[in-house]
């Protein structure tokens, strides 16, 4: 009988020292580019139309990378978050978990001073990683390498770019396969 308890009890405790089963990692499409435009500010604060001028030009970029990404055999999303309150990493994790995307680029528009040249420029990001598992689902992206390029849209003395956005799409494209990004 002592056999037995001894046996239940070196179970009990084998089973209670056991790791718990880890999670079957979440299906990731490496094909699957998420493409993100996460900037924004509160509306309060938006006095000269900044948020409509984002989603104008990264909505313009956007279509166009899909395109060219889809040419290189790869798949994408386009998510316009202009909601205030998280960053851009933040937004991100979010929209990378959401998605199950490990490949993200995140379209900005921002203002650069270039000597005297007030500049309006298109700053496109290309982000590699991995989803951060847990045990119900993954929390976040894991950042392995990042490459970024800006295009002029507008400056104040070097005027209005030329080239279209499937132009800088394109480019883009181009530059990732060129750093082995693609």
């Amino acid at each position: 009988m002592s056999k037995v308890v001894s046996t239940m009890v070196a179970t009990a405790l084998l089973s209670a020292c056991a790791s718990p089963p880890s999670q079957a990692p979440m299906a990731v499409d490496t094909k699957k580019v998420l493409i993100l435009a996460p900037q924004g500010v509160s509306a309060d604060k938006d006095t000269v139309g900044f948020n409509t001028l984002v989603k104008n030009v990264t909505q313009a970029f956007s279509p166009a990378l899909s395109e060219q990404l889809t040419a290189k055999g790869y798949r994408s999303v386009n998510v316009l978050d202009q909601q205030p309150g998280l960053d851009a990493g933040e937004k991100m994790a979010r929209h990378a978990v959401r998605n199950a995307a490990t490949r993200v680029a995140i379209v900005t528009v921002e203002t650069e001073s270039v000597g005297s040249d007030a500049q309006i420029q298109l700053r496109a990001q290309f982000i590699e990683g991995d989803l951060i598992p847990s045990s119900a689902a993954p929390t976040g992206i894991r950042v392995r390498a990042t490459v970024e390029k800006s295009y002029l849209l507008r400056g104040s003395q070097s005027g209005d770019t030329k080239l279209s956005m499937p132009d800088l799409a394109k480019d883009f494209v181009g530059f990732l396969e060129a750093s082995g990004r693609l």
